[in-house]
């Protein structure tokens, strides 16, 4: 559980990068 909200805020993090 801890991994995979780790992985999204990954994800959600590198969008908001790309200004998605």
């Amino acid at each position: 559980m801890e991994k995979a909200y780790f992985e999204k805020n990954k994800v959600n993090h590198e969008r908001q990068a790309n200004g998605y």
